[in-house]
């Protein structure tokens, strides 16, 4: 038996020998949008079409079994139920191809009128049979009412779509949300003098948990182990008195930052210096005092991912 014969209508009454399928369906080489209702009861079956643009409405008659078939187009050993149920299948399924199971059309009959041409394609042993129903619709002249029912049966819809959409945001909500990455940084501070040329060398002020991604040296030299974009806070504590270049920050030997500072009376300074950095494993950061006296302890670094 067809595949088709197995697909069962969605939407019924509920009732025995009733059901109805209603939906919203687009017709191939047309570009208007149509809301349908194929419906049955007491073994007729009726078509019905709304243009939900201009809200114009056709519906076909009533019709029996022997109204829409011929020797041609029966189905061996099908029910009008199951002729109903392959036609809601036909007119409501998404894939439009002339050679898929299912194929629809809508073509102008007569001034106002419509044809709907419903093509089915079912199996019968090794055979695939191609059966054609067409159907006349007419054009139901409408009282003001009813536009405005169907203006009102628009805006229902529009609401149940509002609300599923509220549902479906309400579900994404109510999910627990991620926990947010650990940040990443490590603080640190200089515990001797450096003169001028040396690299600071620094000592770790934060626990290594929070630090993960840096790597210390000896040399005064910070190692990235983790690709990002770092920012880089220096507080430089010197007594440099030439106006010129106090501090440099290097990545792998290149100057990526520098400040000028200087302080003629010999006295104590804060030279800032703030930079963001793309950063890679592997990266070696330094910093380097260019003054022409020297660096004192307590200098102080942050060193912050970023992303």
């Amino acid at each position: 038996m067809a595949s088709t014969l197995d697909m069962q209508s969605t939407g019924s009454s509920g009732r025995p020998g009733e059901s109805s399928k209603e939906g919203v369906v687009k017709f191939p080489r047309r570009a208007e949008t149509y809301r349908f209702r194929v419906s049955s009861r007491e073994e007729r079956l009726q078509f019905w079409l709304e243009d939900c643009a201009s809200k114009q409405q056709w519906e076909s008659s009533k019709l029996s079994m022997e109204d829409f078939t011929t020797p041609e187009t029966m189905i061996p050993q099908a029910g009008f139920a199951d002729y109903v149920s392959c036609f809601q299948n036909c007119i409501d399924t998404k894939e439009l191809n002339e050679s898929a199971e299912f194929y629809r059309e809508l073509v102008p009959h007569e001034s106002d009128d419509w044809e709907l041409r419903l093509t089915l394609k079912i199996k019968i042993f090794v055979s695939v049979w191609t059966l054609k129903y067409a159907f006349i619709l007419k054009q139901i002249s409408l009282e003001p009412i009813d536009v405005l029912t169907a203006k009102v049966r628009d805006q229902a819809d529009y609401i149940k779509a509002l609300e599923k959409q509220i549902k479906e945001l309400k579900v994404v909500v109510d999910k627990p949300l991620p926990p947010p990455p650990s940040p990443m940084y490590a603080q640190a501070k200089t515990t001797t003098q450096h003169h001028g040329g040396q690299t600071l060398v620094w000592a770790r002020e934060t626990p290594e948990s929070v630090g993960r991604a840096f790597a210390f040296m000896g040399n005064g030299g910070i190692r990235i182990k983790a690709p990002g974009v770092y920012t880089i806070h220096l507080v430089i504590q010197h007594n440099s008195g030439v106006n010129g270049v106090t501090v440099e920050v290097q990545v792998n030997e290149k100057i990526a930052a520098s400040t000028i500072d200087s302080n003629p009376h010999g006295h104590i300074s804060a030279a800032p210096l703030q930079r963001v950095l793309s950063l890679t494993d592997g990266d070696e950061v330094k910093v380097v005092y260019r003054g022409n006296n020297s660096a004192n302890s307590d200098s102080s670094l942050l060193i912050y991912q970023l992303r």
